[in-house]
């Protein structure tokens, strides 16, 4: 990336998010350029706040800066008047980081991790763009038409104008690949160092009755909760094992004898927990 000395990051997870791609990503960007990893400040990351932020299980690099949103206004669904205020909002925070570190727009790199960047992007129209695609936010579960419609909308502007595009799977890359001239497949990786650990130091883990059936990662809302519980409970003799934030799993499975929520676990411990789960 000529002439790039720093890259602001919109939007990275949020603090209720295990260690995922945004964050990996941003990791290894600053080994090369300043970022600036900026997450969103909503009524709704608010209202999560019940889990300490993942990234302090991880070692920061010296070029990583975090960086929280202005609260950003609620019902920006409902009110395009709303989605405006709070790009213009955070482009102003975005311009003060610039001038505090001496960086001039024209060497700035605006990292686009969801479509909602579109309404800040729009205030730097000679910045350059590239948008990380990690999932297709048109079609997530639990958004309503409205919603989507807003996504596609951004994701439209987005691809016109970014001079890159990255995917997290081939789905993504071909429903992309003739709307932007540089289109590329990332897939998601795994960190061999920290996964190819053999010293089990889950105590908890060892005790469980095997045979074992593991997942370690988030637990969002499109889980399917009812056939989970409807395997465990056909199939008493198996452990199902979930590794990560519960998001209300306590409620709909903790009940459930051979299912064991460990809830969130330090990153450091995810090598040695993940391999009991997946050989157990």
């Amino acid at each position: 990336m000529e002439n790039v000395k720093a890259i602001v990051y919109l939007y990275g997870a949020s603090s209720t998010h295990v260690i995922g791609r945004s964050q990996q990503m941003a990791l290894r960007l600053a080994k090369y350029y300043k970022v600036f990893y900026i997450t969103l400040n909503s009524y709704r990351e608010k209202k999560n706040q019940n889990t300490n932020f993942s990234w302090k299980d991880m070692d920061e690099e010296d070029n990583l800066y975090m960086k929280t949103s202005p609260f950003l206004i609620p019902f920006s669904v409902k009110f395009k008047i709303i989605r405006t205020i709070n790009g213009y909002r955070v482009a102003k925070q975005i311009r003060k980081i610039l001038n505090e570190n001496n960086i001039k727009e024209a060497e700035l790199l605006i990292f686009a991790y969801t479509p909602i960047s579109a309404e800040v992007i729009k205030h730097f129209p000679n910045v350059k763009v590239h948008y990380d695609c990690a999932d297709d936010f048109t079609t997530w579960h639990g958004i309503n038409r409205s919603h989507a419609a807003i996504y596609r909308e951004y994701e439209k502007f987005i691809l016109e104008r970014a001079s890159s595009v990255s995917t997290a799977s081939n789905q993504m890359y071909e429903k992309f690949v003739n709307r932007n001239k540089n289109v590329f497949h990332i897939p998601n990786g795994a960190d061999t160092e920290l996964f190819s650990q053999t010293n089990i130091k889950n105590e908890k883990i060892k005790q469980i009755q095997k045979p074992i059936i593991g997942f370690v990662g988030a637990t969002p809302g499109f889980l399917d909760v009812d056939l989970i519980k409807n395997i465990a409970l056909k199939r008493p003799k198996y452990s199902f094992v979930f590794v990560g934030p519960l998001e209300g799993l306590e409620e709909s499975l903790g009940y459930i004898k051979n299912i064991y929520l460990l809830g969130r676990r330090p990153y450091e411990e995810l090598g040695n927990t993940s391999i009991i789960l997946m050989f157990a």
